[in-house]
């Protein structure tokens, strides 16, 4: 083998990794990259579930909700087995859906009262979800803590 061959199966070697790199990076450029977020607002005592596409790509939001399961499964609730979906309440003004997000675009629904009393109490397991038009569904990722005098996020342990 001559030295013009060893540096021809380097060069090729170096072009194909390159190529590949690049290939999956552009694949994962193109998928959806949607975050969901079970927010806790201090100062205001309410839930809020956020959603924000980190993605490149838009996607078009077409339900959000949560489901509460009992951590006890011999203690009944009264949402057992139904799903929580935001507050109708027309003076919080809640983003009308579906709705579009483009790159790095959120919305924040507001959650009921009822919702936030029993996630508070400890007794059930949370899962907020938004569903897109596709039929995807995205969990939430992450329970935290905003504060909203400070404007600062801080992470929650998740009940499970």
């Amino acid at each position: 083998m001559t030295l013009s061959d060893v540096l021809t199966l380097i060069v090729a070697a170096w072009g194909a990794g390159l190529a590949t790199f690049l290939g999956i990076r552009e694949l994962r450029r193109e998928k959806r990259q949607v975050r969901v977020y079970l927010d806790y607002v201090a100062w205001y005592e309410v839930h809020e579930i956020t959603v924000v596409n980190v993605g490149q790509r838009p996607v078009t939001i077409v339900s959000v909700g949560a489901h509460l399961q009992p951590i006890d499964e011999s203690k009944v609730g009264l949402f057992e087995g139904r799903p929580f979906e935001p507050d109708p309440n027309p003076d919080l003004k809640q983003p009308v859906l579906p709705a579009r997000l483009g790159d790095g675009e959120k919305l924040t629904f507001v959650m009921s009262q009822d919702f936030h009393e029993l996630v508070t109490s400890g007794e059930h397991e949370v899962f907020a979800y938004a569903r897109d038009a596709e039929g995807n569904t995205y969990g939430s990722t992450e329970h935290r803590l905003y504060d909203a005098k400070r404007d600062y996020y801080a992470p929650l342990p998740i009940n499970r």
